[in-house]
C-alpha cells in the first residue's frame, strides 16, 4: 500500500489551500447554501481561482483540462475543501464524478462540449435520479423517454435534486421503452440543459438548508440522441460506475476531523467522562473512515470501479460522520442552538450546521440500506476480505501448518490434549524463525498475516508473543497481575506495557483455567531491561490481527449458514434483520484491516509515538468483536452455541484476547491517556495536543 494512504500528503499543498481559503473566503464561512446570492457568487469565483491554479480538477488528464496530478495531491484537495465547508459548492458534482463519467462513457463531441466548462469552474450540474416512488430503488423510476423522430421526449418528475435551481445541466436518468422484464432495462442517461423548454424547478425547504432539496418536473422535454451518455438503454452501467466514485469521493471525515478538533480546543471534552470517551471514539471512527476511503480510492485508480469496497467505505463513513456531529453538538451544550444567524455563535454556528447537514448522510448517494443490500449480495457470492499478494504465501503456509480452518483441528486437539500445543509451538517457531516484525514495514505486514491466519483457525498459540520473541523469550503485554494465556508453554516471558518497568515472568503450572489456556498467577516476576519502543505497540497490533482473522471465520460461518438455512420459504440471509447485520460486520472488518495496516505503518515510522495508535486499533477490534460474535450467534441460532459447531469454539477461544491485557472500556481509557502523552495523528490535531509525528 502506498504511504500516501496514511500520511497527510503534500504539506505544502495543504498550506497553499488553507492560505487561499483564508484569503478568498470570509471567516467562519459555511458555504454558499444560503438565501444570499453573494455566497453563490463567492463560491463561483473561488472555483475559477482553483481552476486557474490547476486545482479544480487536479486528477483529470491534461487533455481534458486537468493537471495530471497524482492521487495523493488530489486527495489533499478533496480533504481541504470538505473540511472547510466545501467552498466549491454546487460545482462539486462535475469534477468529482460527472466529468469522469463523461470521460469514460461519452463521445468525443460530449467530452468537447462538457469537460472544458467543468474544468474551468464555469458550470454547475445537478443529478436527476430520485423520484417520489423511486428513491433507493432507481430501477422503479417512472420518468419516460419516448422516441420522437431522431430523438426523445422526456416526461416525469425528479425529487430531492440538489442545486437544481443553480444548475445549467442535469445528469438525468429516464427509461426508454423495452420489452424486457428486467426493471433496470431501458434505463438511459441523458445530459440535458436545465434551461430547456418543459423543465420546472420547485425548491423544498428542510434541515440541510436552501438549494439542497428541490423537485424537478419534465413535461415533454426534447432530448437529442447526441445527448445520451453511453448506450441507449445502457444507463445502468454508467450509473453504477458513477456512484462508486461519488460514494468515496466525499471526504466527510475531513470536516468531522476539523470539527472534533475545533470543539476540543475550546471545550473541556474530558468532562463528563462519557463525553471524553465519546470524543475519543469519534476520533477513532473518523480515522477508520479516512483510511477506508483513501484505500478504496487508491484501488479504484488502479482497477476501476470497486463496488464492494466503495459500499463498505461509504457505510463506515456516513455513520462516523453522524456520530461526530452528535459528539460535537453534545460538547457545546445549550450553545449548540446558536446557529449561523446568531451573533457570536460558537465557530460561527458551524457545529449546528454540521449536525443539520449530517442528518442526510445515511440517505444521500445511496441509503445505508442499499449499501447493505449490495454488501449482502457480495457476501452471497462468496466475497470476503483478501490479503495483499506480498503476504499471501506466508499466510497459506501458516494455514497449512495449522491443519486448515475447517473444523479448527489444532484447537480441538488442544482442548482434548493441552500438551499437543507444544508440538504446534515448535513447528510454528521453526516456520517464523527469521521473521522479526521490528525489521521494517514489510516484515511487520508478514507477521500480521501470520497472526491473522492463526486467528482464522483459532490456533491455540500465543503467536503475537512468539513473533516478538527476543533470544527465544516470547514478548507479551502484561495483563492485570501478570495473567497470560498459554503461559505454561514457556518457562520465561518478557512482559511489556505502558510503564517503563518490565519484568520476566516465570510461568506457573497449568491449573484451573478461566479461559481456554489462561494461567491465573505467575510464580515469579523479576525486573528486566526495557525492550525496544516498538515491542509494546506491536504486541497490541499483532493481537488485533489475530482477532481480525477469528472474526473473518465467524462471519464466514454465519454467512454460509444464512445462505443455506431456509425459513418461511427463503434463505434467512435475504431477511434484512439477518443480512444487514452481516453486511455491517463485513464493512467493519474492512475497517479493522485498513486500521491494522495503518498502525503497522505508524509503528515503523514513529515507534515512540505509536502507542495511542495501537491502543486505538485494539479498541476498534475488540469493540467490533463483542458485537460481531453476537451477530453471528444470532444468525446461527442454537447450533452456534454447541461445541460441535466451530463458532462456539471460536467464541470461547477468543475471549482471553478480548479481555487481556484489558477490557474494551479500559482500552478506550488508555487510548485517551496515551493521546495526552504522545498525541493522535489527524488532519487537524486539537490545540495543545502533543505532536504525533
Amino acid at each position: 500500500m502506498g504511504t500516501f494512504m496514511f500520511d497527510d500528503g503534500p504539506i505544502s499543498l495543504r498550506h497553499e489551500l488553507r492560505a487561499l481559503m483564508e484569503e478568498k473566503l470570509p471567516p467562519e464561512w459555511l458555504g454558499p447554501f444560503t438565501a444570499d446570492p453573494e455566497d453563490k457568487a463567492m463560491s463561483d469565483a473561488f472555483c475559477r481561482e482553483l481552476a486557474a491554479r490547476g486545482l479544480l480538477v487536479p486528477e483529470w488528464p491534461a487533455e481534458f483540462g486537468g493537471s495530471d496530478m497524482t492521487l495523493d495531491r488530489g486527495l489533499v484537495i478533496r480533504e481541504e475543501m470538505w473540511s472547510h465547508s466545501e467552498p466549491r459548492g454546487g460545482q462539486y458534482y462535475g469534477p468529482n464524478w460527472i466529468g469522469p463519467a463523461i470521460m469514460e462513457f461519452g463521445t468525443d463531441e460530449q467530452r468537447a462540449l462538457h469537460l472544458s466548462p467543468i474544468a474551468r469552474g464555469a458550470v454547475v450540474w445537478c443529478q436527476g435520479f430520485s423520484e417520489p416512488d423511486a428513491g433507493s430503488d432507481l430501477a422503479a423510476m417512472r420518468t419516460r423517454a419516448e422516441p420522437d423522430g431522431d430523438g426523445f421526449r422526456i416526461t416525469g418528475q425528479k425529487v430531492w435534486t440538489s442545486w437544481a435551481g443553480w444548475a445549467e445541466w442535469c445528469f438525468l436518468l429516464a427509461k426508454v421503452p423495452t420489452e424486457s422484464d428486467d426493471a433496470r432495462a431501458g434505463v438511459t442517461v441523458f445530459l440535458i440543459p436545465m434551461n430547456r423548454k418543459g423543465i420546472e424547478v420547485r425548491p423544498i425547504d428542510g434541515l440541510p438548508g436552501p438549494h439542497h432539496l428541490n423537485e424537478v418536473f419534465f413535461d415533454g422535454v426534447r432530448a437529442e440522441r447526441s445527448e445520451v451518455l453511453g448506450r441507449v438503454a445502457g444507463g445502468w452501467d454508467v450509473v453504477r460506475a458513477a456512484l462508486s466514485h461519488e460514494r468515496v469521493g466525499i471526504a466527510r471525515y475531513a470536516r468531522s476531523d476539523r470539527m472534533l478538533s475545533r470543539v476540543a480546543s475550546h471545550v473541556a471534552v474530558d468532562r463528563p467522562s462519557t463525553l471524553r470517551s465519546d470524543w475519543m471514539r469519534a476520533r477513532i471512527l473518523n480515522r477508520v473512515s479516512r483510511l477506508v476511503c483513501r484505500r478504496t480510492l487508491a484501488a479504484q485508480a488502479e482497477s476501476g470501479s470497486l463496488e464492494f469496497e466503495a459500499n463498505a467505505a461509504r457505510l463506515i463513513t456516513v455513520r462516523a460522520d453522524q456520530f461526530a456531529a452528535d459528539v460535537t453538538s453534545d460538547a457545546l451544550g445549550a450553545a449548540f442552538f446558536e446557529d449561523r444567524s446568531t451573533a457570536g455563535a460558537p465557530f460561527g454556528g458551524a457545529v449546528e450546521f454540521f449536525w443539520r447537514y449530517s442528518q442526510g448522510a445515511t440517505i444521500a448517494s445511496g441509503t445505508t440500506e442499499m449499501l447493505q443490500l449490495r454488501l449482502v449480495s457480495e457476501l452471497k457470492k462468496g466475497r470476503r476480505l483478501s490479503a495483499a499478494e506480498e503476504v499471501a504465501d506466508v499466510g497459506e503456509a501458516v494455514t497449512n501448518l495449522i491443519g486448515g480452518v475447517d473444523r479448527l483441528p489444532a484447537l480441538r486437539r488442544a482442548v482434548d490434549d493441552p500438551s499437543s500445543r507444544q508440538a504446534l509451538r515448535d513447528a510454528m517457531t521453526e516456520m517464523i524463525s527469521g521473521l522479526d516484525p521490528r525489521d521494517g514495514l514489510d516484515s511487520a505486514e508478514q507477521a500480521a498475516e501470520v497472526a491473522r491466519r492463526c486467528g482464522m483457525a483459532a490456533a491455540p498459540l500465543p503467536i503475537e508473543a512468539m513473533l516478538l520473541a527476543r533470544d527465544g523469550v516470547p514478548v507479551a503485554w502484561a495483563g492485570p497481575g501478570g495473567v497470560l494465556e498459554h503461559a505454561d508453554l514457556y518457562d520465561r516471558w518478557l512482559l511489556v506495557g505502558e510503564e517503563p518497568l518490565h519484568a520476566i515472568y516465570r510461568a506457573a503450572p497449568l491449573g484451573t483455567r478461566t479461559g481456554a489456556f489462561v494461567v491465573p498467577e505467575p510464580d515469579e516476576l523479576t525486573h528486566a531491561p526495557a525492550p525496544g519502543p516498538a515491542d509494546a505497540p506491536l504486541a497490541l497490533a499483532l493481537q488485533s490481527g489475530y482477532i481480525l482473522g477469528a472474526l473473518e471465520t465467524s462471519l464466514d460461518l454465519a454467512t454460509r449458514y444464512a445462505c443455506e438455512r431456509v425459513q418461511f420459504g427463503a434463505p434467512i440471509i435475504t431477511r434484512q434483520a439477518v443480512g444487514f447485520r452481516l453486511a455491517d460486520v463485513v464493512a467493519e472488518l474492512y475497517g479493522i484491516q485498513s486500521l491494522l495496516h495503518y498502525t503497522l505503518w505508524r509503528i515503523d515510522r514513529a515507534p515512540h509515538k505509536a502507542l495511542s495508535d495501537a491502543l486505538a486499533l485494539r479498541w476498534y477490534a475488540v469493540d467490533l468483536a463483542r458485537r460481531s460474535l453476537r451477530v453471528a450467534h444470532q444468525a446461527l441460532g442454537a447450533i452456534g452455541l454447541t461445541y460441535e459447531h466451530d463458532h462456539a469454539m471460536i467464541t470461547a477461544a477468543l475471549q482471553p484476547r478480548l479481555r487481556l491485557p484489558f477490557s474494551v472500556g479500559h482500552t478506550l481509557d488508555r487510548v485517551v491517556d496515551a493521546v495526552r502523552v504522545v498525541g493522535f495523528a489527524s488532519l487537524f490535531p486539537p490545540d495543545g495536543e502533543p505532536h504525533a509525528g
